[in-house]
Protein backbone atom coordinates (compact mmCIF):
# COMPACT_ATOMS: atom_id res chain seq x y z
CA UNK A 1 0.00 0.00 0.00
CA UNK A 2 0.92 3.67 -0.84
CA UNK A 3 2.94 5.65 1.53
CA UNK A 4 0.79 8.67 2.81
CA UNK A 5 2.45 11.56 1.86
CA UNK A 6 3.49 14.44 4.15
CA UNK A 7 2.45 17.57 3.41
CA UNK A 8 3.72 20.84 5.51
CA UNK A 9 1.58 23.02 4.04
CA UNK A 10 -1.72 23.15 2.45
CA UNK A 11 -0.25 25.01 -0.80
CA UNK A 12 1.87 22.23 -1.33
CA UNK A 13 1.84 20.44 -4.57
CA UNK A 14 -0.67 17.49 -4.43
CA UNK A 15 -2.22 18.89 -1.01
CA UNK A 16 -5.77 19.48 -2.50
CA UNK A 17 -5.59 16.61 -4.84
CA UNK A 18 -5.63 14.13 -1.83
CA UNK A 19 -7.74 16.08 -0.47
CA UNK A 20 -10.36 15.08 -3.13
CA UNK A 21 -9.16 11.76 -3.55
CA UNK A 22 -10.51 11.21 0.24
CA UNK A 23 -14.45 11.22 -1.41
CA UNK A 24 -13.57 8.19 -4.05
CA UNK A 25 -12.93 5.37 -1.56
CA UNK A 26 -15.87 3.74 -0.64
CA UNK A 27 -13.95 2.80 2.61
CA UNK A 28 -13.45 5.79 3.38
CA UNK A 29 -17.04 7.03 2.14
CA UNK A 30 -18.33 4.32 5.07
CA UNK A 31 -16.51 5.66 7.85
CA UNK A 32 -17.23 9.09 6.94
CA UNK A 33 -20.63 8.03 7.63
CA UNK A 34 -20.03 6.52 10.69
CA UNK A 35 -18.04 9.83 11.97
CA UNK A 36 -20.94 11.85 10.70
CA UNK A 37 -23.57 9.73 13.07
CA UNK A 38 -21.23 9.69 15.75
CA UNK A 39 -20.91 13.63 15.70
CA UNK A 40 -24.69 13.88 15.13
CA UNK A 41 -24.84 12.20 18.30
CA UNK A 42 -22.44 13.83 20.53
CA UNK A 43 -24.08 16.96 19.52
CA UNK A 44 -27.42 16.50 21.12
CA UNK A 45 -25.32 16.21 24.41
CA UNK A 46 -24.62 19.94 25.59
CA UNK A 47 -24.63 21.65 28.88
CA UNK A 48 -26.75 25.31 28.74
CA UNK A 49 -25.03 28.15 29.76
CA UNK A 50 -27.81 31.11 28.50
CA UNK A 51 -30.61 30.52 26.48
CA UNK A 52 -28.06 31.01 23.26
CA UNK A 53 -25.14 29.70 24.56
CA UNK A 54 -24.21 26.05 25.03
CA UNK A 55 -21.01 23.76 25.66
CA UNK A 56 -20.89 21.01 23.47
CA UNK A 57 -18.73 18.28 22.67
CA UNK A 58 -19.08 17.24 18.79
CA UNK A 59 -15.59 19.40 17.87
CA UNK A 60 -14.04 16.17 18.89
CA UNK A 61 -15.78 14.42 16.11
CA UNK A 62 -15.07 17.37 13.69
CA UNK A 63 -11.53 17.68 14.33
CA UNK A 64 -11.20 13.79 13.75
CA UNK A 65 -12.56 13.89 10.61
CA UNK A 66 -10.40 16.99 9.94
CA UNK A 67 -7.10 14.95 10.61
CA UNK A 68 -7.78 11.79 8.97
CA UNK A 69 -9.91 12.97 5.33
CA UNK A 70 -9.03 16.74 5.32
CA UNK A 71 -10.76 20.16 4.95
CA UNK A 72 -12.45 19.21 1.98
CA UNK A 73 -14.08 16.24 3.58
CA UNK A 74 -14.60 18.12 7.01
CA UNK A 75 -16.38 20.79 4.87
CA UNK A 76 -18.94 18.17 3.70
CA UNK A 77 -19.06 16.36 7.01
CA UNK A 78 -19.41 19.40 9.19
CA UNK A 79 -22.92 20.57 6.60
CA UNK A 80 -24.05 17.04 6.50
CA UNK A 81 -24.07 16.51 10.79
CA UNK A 82 -25.79 20.06 11.08
CA UNK A 83 -28.31 19.34 8.53
CA UNK A 84 -28.62 15.46 10.01
CA UNK A 85 -29.12 17.05 13.69
CA UNK A 86 -31.55 19.77 12.64
CA UNK A 87 -33.71 16.48 10.90
CA UNK A 88 -33.56 14.78 14.05
CA UNK A 89 -33.78 16.99 16.35
CA UNK A 90 -35.01 20.46 15.71
CA UNK A 91 -35.14 23.15 17.62
CA UNK A 92 -36.54 25.75 15.58
CA UNK A 93 -36.68 26.56 11.94
CA UNK A 94 -33.62 25.24 9.45
CA UNK A 95 -31.03 28.39 9.04
CA UNK A 96 -27.97 27.78 6.75
CA UNK A 97 -26.20 29.57 8.48
CA UNK A 98 -25.60 27.34 11.41
CA UNK A 99 -24.84 24.92 8.13
CA UNK A 100 -22.12 26.96 7.35
CA UNK A 101 -20.50 27.37 10.28
CA UNK A 102 -20.17 23.72 11.07
CA UNK A 103 -19.20 23.52 7.44
CA UNK A 104 -16.53 26.19 7.91
CA UNK A 105 -15.12 24.69 11.51
CA UNK A 106 -14.74 20.70 9.76
CA UNK A 107 -12.65 23.21 6.94
CA UNK A 108 -10.66 24.91 9.46
CA UNK A 109 -9.52 21.60 11.54
CA UNK A 110 -8.70 19.50 8.02
CA UNK A 111 -6.76 22.62 6.94
CA UNK A 112 -4.43 22.24 10.19
CA UNK A 113 -4.80 18.76 10.87
CA UNK A 114 -4.57 17.21 7.33
CA UNK A 115 -1.54 14.94 6.31
CA UNK A 116 1.01 16.53 8.95
CA UNK A 117 2.94 16.47 11.81
CA UNK A 118 0.74 17.54 14.49
CA UNK A 119 1.62 19.72 16.77
CA UNK A 120 0.41 21.34 20.12
CA UNK A 121 0.58 24.69 18.51
CA UNK A 122 -1.41 23.48 15.36
CA UNK A 123 -4.18 22.35 17.95
CA UNK A 124 -4.53 25.31 19.76
CA UNK A 125 -4.57 27.55 16.64
CA UNK A 126 -7.04 25.72 15.20
CA UNK A 127 -9.48 25.55 18.16
CA UNK A 128 -8.81 29.26 18.60
CA UNK A 129 -10.04 30.51 15.11
CA UNK A 130 -12.61 28.10 15.26
CA UNK A 131 -13.84 29.60 18.90
CA UNK A 132 -13.53 33.34 17.51
CA UNK A 133 -14.86 33.25 13.84
CA UNK A 134 -17.44 30.59 13.71
CA UNK A 135 -18.53 30.44 17.35
CA UNK A 136 -18.22 33.93 18.90
CA UNK A 137 -18.30 36.13 15.68
CA UNK A 138 -20.65 33.69 13.10
CA UNK A 139 -22.86 32.15 16.12
CA UNK A 140 -23.59 36.05 17.44
CA UNK A 141 -24.49 36.88 13.78
CA UNK A 142 -26.60 33.51 13.43
CA UNK A 143 -28.68 33.95 16.23
CA UNK A 144 -29.05 37.60 15.75
CA UNK A 145 -30.46 37.03 12.21
CA UNK A 146 -32.23 33.28 13.28
CA UNK A 147 -34.13 35.22 16.08
CA UNK A 148 -35.26 38.06 13.31
CA UNK A 149 -34.06 40.52 15.84
CA UNK A 150 -32.63 44.09 14.88
CA UNK A 151 -29.14 44.46 15.11
CA UNK A 152 -28.63 46.87 17.82
CA UNK A 153 -25.22 47.59 18.36
CA UNK A 154 -25.25 47.11 22.25
CA UNK A 155 -27.39 44.16 22.40
CA UNK A 156 -25.00 42.44 19.75
CA UNK A 157 -22.10 43.49 21.41
CA UNK A 158 -23.39 42.24 24.89
CA UNK A 159 -24.05 38.63 22.93
CA UNK A 160 -20.57 38.39 21.35
CA UNK A 161 -18.83 39.00 24.45
CA UNK A 162 -20.40 36.45 26.39
CA UNK A 163 -19.98 34.04 23.78
CA UNK A 164 -16.33 35.39 22.98
CA UNK A 165 -15.60 35.05 26.92
CA UNK A 166 -17.20 31.55 27.05
CA UNK A 167 -15.39 30.27 24.04
CA UNK A 168 -11.76 31.69 25.62
CA UNK A 169 -12.66 30.10 29.11
CA UNK A 170 -13.06 26.79 27.35
CA UNK A 171 -10.26 26.61 24.98
CA UNK A 172 -7.48 24.87 27.15
CA UNK A 173 -9.98 22.40 27.59
CA UNK A 174 -11.41 21.67 24.70
CA UNK A 175 -7.30 21.87 23.40
CA UNK A 176 -6.17 19.18 25.74
CA UNK A 177 -9.44 17.01 24.92
CA UNK A 178 -8.36 16.91 21.70
CA UNK A 179 -4.61 16.39 22.26
CA UNK A 180 -5.72 13.40 24.40
CA UNK A 181 -8.34 12.04 22.26
CA UNK A 182 -5.75 12.16 19.58
CA UNK A 183 -2.71 10.59 20.93
CA UNK A 184 -4.65 8.18 22.11
CA UNK A 185 -5.79 7.15 18.51
CA UNK A 186 -2.40 7.66 16.96
CA UNK A 187 -1.78 3.56 17.14
CA UNK A 188 -4.90 2.70 15.72
CA UNK A 189 -4.71 5.28 12.97
CA UNK A 190 -1.64 4.77 11.98
CA UNK A 191 -1.83 1.23 11.58
CA UNK A 192 -4.40 1.28 8.99
CA UNK A 193 -3.06 3.85 7.32
CA UNK A 194 -5.77 6.79 7.54
CA UNK A 195 -3.13 9.20 8.87
CA UNK A 196 0.41 9.61 8.52
CA UNK A 197 2.86 8.91 11.23
CA UNK A 198 2.63 10.91 14.02
CA UNK A 199 5.31 11.56 17.11
CA UNK A 200 3.63 9.81 20.23
CA UNK A 201 4.64 12.95 22.18
CA UNK A 202 2.94 15.72 19.87
CA UNK A 203 5.71 18.59 20.79
CA UNK A 204 4.74 22.42 20.89
CA UNK A 205 6.86 22.83 17.91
Amino acid sequence: MKELEIFPSPFRKGYWKDAIKEFSSLKNIALIAILIALQVVIGLIYIPITGEVRIKFDFIVSSLIGMIFGPLVGMVSGAISDVSSFVIHPTGPFFIGYTLTSALAGFIYGLFFYRTKLKFWKLIVAKLIVNMVCNAFLGTLWYYLYMNKDLVFEALMTSFWIRFTKNIVLLPLEVMLIFTIFKQLFVVLESKRLIVEQDPAMKWF
